[in-house]
């Protein structure tokens, strides 16, 4: 018969294998989860890296178009200066063949005033030329250095790789998915975009408050209207509607100028979004001139409580401009 000694060593071994086979499964688990974020680490890195690279490829197209615009407006300037001088020689032999004086040429002074008149016409043409020429300068100016200062915040990033943790709520996950539905109301050389973002909670914790950026390329078109208003004029009290009103932020530091090129809007109050329920930021508006417009596209990204987790709307806000006559060359 087995003595009560060994039954007792018996249990203690089974306990023992019991112990280990528990603590191998949770690092299994935790090795699994470890494989799962460097994955997602190393997909981010890569999507920094090609952002970057697209970043870099348009702020050298854009520098080689200014540059190609600032000649050209050189030579506009100097034509301009010739054909002043034409005219003010023009005018002046007229004014001539009034006090009967006889000119260097034998032509009327009708003749010379239809000359005149054809100079005055193609000054105002290259006026004109030279003023679209302006505009185009200072809107190429303005992509640059909003293209500068992502280059800037790109290079800035790191993304820390965080450390596997053992605690029991590791296989707990924050998850969501945002979307942009919207429509474009085009009028002629400008159009509207209209729409909402929805965000819906997939995880199995709680998110906190939503931050919407808006991201737009070209940057210098940003600008948001609709059911939103401007962080200045947001109550100070928690308000008692049942409807939250979003707020623009002030990430500029009080600048009138949008550096960055992206808008940033969240709740003016507080708000929870339990696992299954579902938000959204409702009726924005974004007008667009096409003056100096190929194609606009609007990025979307949603980040929760103090940057605890984020993501990015499964679509983005993409506008075809190129029906307008006068068509530009960028982005």
């Amino acid at each position: 018969m087995t003595s009560q000694k060994d039954m007792l060593a018996m249990a203690s071994l089974e306990d023992r294998q019991k112990f280990y086979r528990n603590k191998a499964l949770k690092l299994e688990q935790s090795m699994i989860f470890a494989k799962e974020e460097v994955a997602q680490l190393k997909k981010e890195l890569s999507e920094k890296t090609a952002k970057t690279k697209d970043i870099d490829k348009n702020y050298e197209k854009l520098k080689n178009q200014l540059a190609a615009l600032n000649k050209d407006y050189v030579a506009l300037k100097q034509r301009e200066q010739e054909i002043q001088k034409k005219l003010d020689t023009a005018e002046a032999t007229i004014e001539l063949l009034k006090q009967n004086q006889r000119a260097a040429s034998d032509l009327s002074s009708d003749e010379y005033r239809h000359r005149v008149q054809g100079y005055e016409r193609l000054l105002g043409e290259v006026q004109t030329e030279i003023n679209d020429k302006n505009r185009r300068i200072e809107v190429y100016e303005k992509r640059l250095a909003i293209l500068e200062h992502r280059l800037k915040n790109e290079h800035k990033k790191t993304e820390p790789i965080p450390a596997p943790s053992n605690d029991g709520h590791q296989q707990e996950k924050y998850g969501a998915i945002s979307y942009i539905n919207y429509v474009w109301i085009l009028s002629g050389k400008k159009s509207l975009i209209q729409g909402d973002v929805l965000i819906e909670n997939t995880g199995a914790l709680s998110l906190d408050t939503p931050t919407i950026c808006f991201r737009f390329h070209p940057g210098d078109i940003a600008a948001l209207k609709g059911h939103v208003i401007h962080e200045e004029d947001a109550p100070l009290e928690q308000s008692e509607q049942e409807e939250n009103v979003w707020v623009i932020l002030d990430m500029e530091g009080g600048s009138e100028k949008n550096q960055s090129g992206e808008i940033w809007v969240r709740p003016s109050d507080p708000i929870i979004i339990n696992p299954g329920q579902s938000t959204a930021f409702t009726n924005f508006q974004i007008p667009v001139d096409h003056s100096y417009l190929d194609s606009v596209r609007i990025e979307c990204f949603v980040f929760f409580g103090d940057d605890v987790y984020k993501v990015k709307c499964g679509n983005e806000i993409v506008v075809n401009t190129s029906f307008h006559e006068q068509k530009s060359d960028i982005d």
